[in-house]
């Protein structure tokens, strides 16, 4: 029991991760993000959308309006709900900079949601177009 509870008090002390034995919260967060293969109905889709100021507004627009009440603003995963969130969301901005994290990836998570995953994203391809699922990976991968 005593030991369980050092174990406890590193970990919010922040000793382990240092040393690598406990996983750091984007390692958690990676972990869930990447641990299912995007389905191969959407692995091998491409974006249909030309990239340019006009898209990316447009899916800057539906990502506010969609996404950053969990995602936040600025895609780093604090929305203003999302401290009431377990598993919190997803840090987008550095999630787009992971090489598994692909605009495949993005389209198949905003349409079918995280539920399977334990998250409460839910699915967006029956509120969405595929069209605005689009712009929104597209806003995503631009994300700082």
């Amino acid at each position: 029991m005593a030991g369980a509870a050092l174990v406890v008090m590193m970990a919010v002390a922040g000793w382990g991760w240092v040393d690598g034995w406990l996983p750091r919260p984007g390692q958690v967060m990676r972990h869930m993000m990447t641990s299912h293969s995007v389905p191969e109905a959407y692995a091998s889709q491409v974006n249909p959308v030309v990239v340019n100021e006009a898209t990316l507004a447009e899916g800057e627009a539906l990502y506010q309006a969609n996404c950053a009440s969990c995602h936040g603003a600025s895609g780093q995963g604090d929305g203003p709900v999302a401290a009431s969130l377990q598993p919190p969301p997803a840090n987008l901005a550095r999630a787009v900079r992971m090489p598994m994290v692909d605009s495949a990836f993005l389209y198949w998570r905003i349409s079918e949601g995280a539920l399977t995953q334990k998250s409460l994203m839910p699915p967006f391809k029956e509120m969405l177009s595929e069209d605005e699922r689009w712009k929104i990976v597209s806003f995503v991968e631009t994300l700082p």
